[in-house]
């Protein structure tokens, strides 16, 4: 996830915006882009503005993706889904037009970029070169010659681009056991329960659905309209992985694939719209007119389905959090130490269940549970430590024997408790000896420590 980090750091320090302000803005810059390079991969397959206009249109306001990505903060896949449509549009050209080899290093920066920018928007990029390359030995066997130049076209920059990216994929399969996991698995029958709903919720709403059937058409229809299917094999097995069959490649899920899948359907369903028109109307201006307003009546529709983007449930903290962050930093010495409310993340892992999770990359305090990154730390036992910190504050919900002895071996002196959210409420601390409340924030309350008579 280098590309989304260093942007942000780095439009940070000009714009003079905070880190956590800079996510969110520039976030929303990248969201917005991908309609634009949505665009240019359409019309580069197309060869026709009307697919790349209502592909853009429908990523914007039919699909719910990439727009939902808001929801869950996905900025390091979102930089890379932007980069991938251009990075596969410039492919094409390269593939289709090797005449001149100094086109090709924007190429090999957009294939360092991809590689770059998210490790399944990579693996995606490089799933859409191995298509060429099998339609290429496709060609080869059936003209009985091969065409070396166009293949080079690609390989080379390819090859360039992980030469550019080496230094900092050498430093992923130093510290990530994915490396040694098999190429295919199976995923647990449990997980496979509810996940055909889930990629229902992906996928949807009924816009996405409409979309969905419209893409299908255009899918088959582009694949007897041409005698190149590189796209067509790469939207396929995408759409393909993105069903949950309990089939799992690599190590992405089945809704890794659903949360990018959008891309194909949005250009094979404007495929399929511009096609039909094309088809049964001769002439290209009304044709045209027709297009634009079956794009228009689908995207009235799925902007009134996709007005709210952003999932309640999804929501850790508030204004009432951001304020007690301030409150922190501005009341409290650097040395402070937090003891915060934990949940379950994910294997031997723990994360803050409100605005606490984001005390120390916000304040600089110290907390509990620093952030859901720690697990990535060389040392094995600072992980540890904290992953068993973070399993005993889960399990506290009063001022017992249990809170003391936690706020004893991490040497807490505050506490950050919000009203609703967590284990420990303010009402388990009312009559707890040895805690203090120093200020309530629209319920944000945050307490210090002082030594208890009876501390074990």
């Amino acid at each position: 996830h280098f590309a989304f980090h260093s942007l942000t750091a780095f439009f940070s320090v000009l714009s003079g915006l905070d880190p956590a302000a800079s996510v969110l803005v520039l976030g929303q810059v990248i969201n917005a882009c991908v309609s634009l390079t949505v665009y240019t991969l359409a019309k580069q397959l197309g060869k026709d503005w009307r697919i790349g206009l209502l592909a853009a249109i429908f990523v914007t306001l039919v699909t719910k993706m990439p727009g939902y990505y808001l929801t869950w903060g996905r900025y390091t896949l979102l930089i890379g889904v932007m980069l991938l449509p251009v990075a596969m549009a410039e492919a094409l050209r390269a593939w289709e037009s090797h005449d001149r080899w100094w086109k090709l290093a924007g190429l090999s920066l957009l294939t360092a970029g991809v590689l770059l920018s998210h490790y399944f928007t990579a693996f995606l990029f490089i799933l859409f070169l191995a298509a060429l390359g099998l339609q290429w030995l496709v060609e080869t066997i059936r003209n009985k010659s091969a065409d070396w130049k166009q293949i080079a076209s690609i390989a080379i920059p390819a090859l360039v681009g992980l030469i550019l990216a080496s230094r900092w994929y050498y430093r992923i399969f130093v510290y990530s056991s994915a490396a040694s996991r098999p190429v295919f698995r199976v995923m647990e029958s449990e997980t496979l329960k509810t996940a055909w709903n889930y990629l229902y919720y992906l996928i949807g709403p009924i816009s996405g659905y409409v979309l969905i059937g419209l893409g299908l058409i255009g899918l088959l229809w582009s694949v007897f309209k041409t005698t190149k299917a590189h796209f067509q094999l790469w939207a396929i097995l995408v759409m393909f992985f993105a069903l949950p069959t309990g089939l799992r490649l690599m190590n992405f899920r089945y809704d890794y694939f659903a949360l990018v899948v959008f891309i194909p359907i949005a250009i094979t369903s404007a495929f399929g719209i511009v096609l039909l028109f094309g088809q049964f109307i001769k002439r290209r201006i009304l044709a045209t007119i027709l297009i634009l307003l079956v794009a228009t009546c689908i995207s009235v529709g799925g902007t009134w389905q996709n007005a709210r983007a952003v999932n309640a449930e999804t929501i850790l903290a508030t204004r009432s959090d951001l304020d007690a962050l301030d409150w922190i930093k501005t009341h409290t010495p650097e040395d402070a130490r937090f003891f915060i409310n934990t949940a379950g993340w994910s294997t031997n892992t723990y994360r803050g269940v409100d605005g606490g999770g984001w005390i120390l990359p916000i304040t600089g305090r110290w907390s509990i549970v620093p952030t859901i990154f720690y697990p990535m730390s060389g040392d094995a036992s600072f992980v540890q430590s904290v992953a068993d910190m973070g399993r005993r504050a889960s399990t506290i919900s009063e001022c017992g024997d249990d809170f003391w002895l936690l706020v004893r071996d991490a040497e807490i002196n505050y506490l950050y408790i919000k009203e609703g959210i967590g284990s420990l409420q303010p009402e388990a601390l009312i009559a707890c000896d040895g805690v203090e409340q120093l200020i309530s924030i629209d319920g944000v309350h945050i307490y210090l420590i002082t030594k208890p008579a009876d501390a074990p």
